[in-house]
């Protein structure tokens, strides 16, 4: 009894096979690419972006912007209540600046003002399926400056700026309120801030000095007054003295503070400017002459301490 030679797979059934299996890969990677799970394309990286940033999904943010991992203050900030994301997003045009390097215009709105940016994104050759490389966003972070004479403790969106930072930490694209830790000089309404894309905002906040600034102030004054005083009767004057220096004291005499002078203040950019509204007076007493009297000015600058306490700081 013969039996036949088993025949393989014929070519036609061979090519039906990887047909199909081609097919069915291509239609999973479709399902994959669309389901937007992954940003295979220069705009969908920046419109995924600006979803996350208005979902507040941080972790989704640092996905498409790993660079961000470290910046903790940001993130803090776009979980806040008082974050306000970019809204009514266009993503526009493709402009290619090198391998593996693109920017796409993009417009938004923030606090219904107008934005235009040009957003970097790059490929990103950690991420791949199937030779497929995903794109990401860089550099989107911006600083906010604070256009301040005289306040402390900033907040941003109710979160202190840290006390080691220079300045504000860089934040994300989106709206921000701009507050101050309690003074006890002035009062600092709030202000809101746009932060767009790579691009520093400005936050104004305009300081009003309370009504009872002044009886804080002339305290501190007269502190520094009767110092110096101290100081020239003792003949150890002080080089932050001016407001004696010209005043003669010989031998056997002493000065004594007959008036303290009435403070005038205002809010310059280096924080409460003190001069002198009226004059106080000073009497030089001679044990063997007229005593005499001598008006004097003071001025100078007070600012807060660490501990949010007022001191004064003469001009020198």
């Amino acid at each position: 009894m013969m039996t036949r030679a088993r025949r393989g797979p014929r070519p036609a059934q061979l090519w039906f096979i990887g047909v199909t299996i081609v097919a069915v890969v291509g239609v999973l990677l479709g399902i994959h690419v669309l389901s937007g799970d992954r940003a295979y394309t220069p705009q969908a990286a920046v419109r995924q972006y600006f979803t996350a940033l208005t979902e507040r999904d941080a972790d989704r943010v640092v996905d498409l912007e790993p660079d961000l991992d470290q910046q903790s203050y940001a993130i803090s900030v776009l979980q806040s209540p008082d974050y306000r994301p970019p809204a009514r997003v266009r993503i526009g045009e493709i402009v290619r600046t090198g391998s593996g390097r693109a920017s796409v215009e993009t417009s938004y709105t923030i606090n219904d003002q107008p934005f235009t940016s040009s957003i970097t994104v790059v490929r990103d050759a950690r991420r791949s399926i199937l030779g497929l490389r995903t794109w990401r966003t860089v550099r989107t972070l911006a600083g906010v400056q604070l256009n301040s004479p005289f306040f402390s403790g900033p907040k941003i969106n109710n979160r202190l700026i840290p006390q080691n930072s220079d300045a504000v930490p860089p934040l994300l694209p989106g709206g921000y309120r701009v507050t101050s830790a309690p003074n006890p000089l002035a009062d600092v309404p709030p202000a809101e801030v746009a932060v767009p894309v790579g691009a520093a905002g400005a936050a104004d906040l305009t300081p009003r000095l309370k009504a009872g600034a002044r009886m804080a102030i002339d305290p501190l004054v007269a502190e520094y007054v009767d110092r110096c005083i101290d100081a020239v009767n003792h003949r150890k004057p002080t080089r932050d003295c001016r407001f004696v220096a010209g005043v003669e004291v010989r031998a056997g005499e002493m000065i004594t503070v007959d008036r303290y002078p009435r403070s005038k203040l205002v809010l310059s950019d280096h924080g409460i400017q003190v001069t002198t509204a009226e004059k106080g007076r000073l009497w030089v007493v001679a044990p063997e002459a007229h005593d005499r009297h001598v008006r004097y000015s003071v001025a100078g600058f007070v600012y807060l301490n660490t501990d949010n306490d007022p001191f004064f700081s003469p001009r020198i």
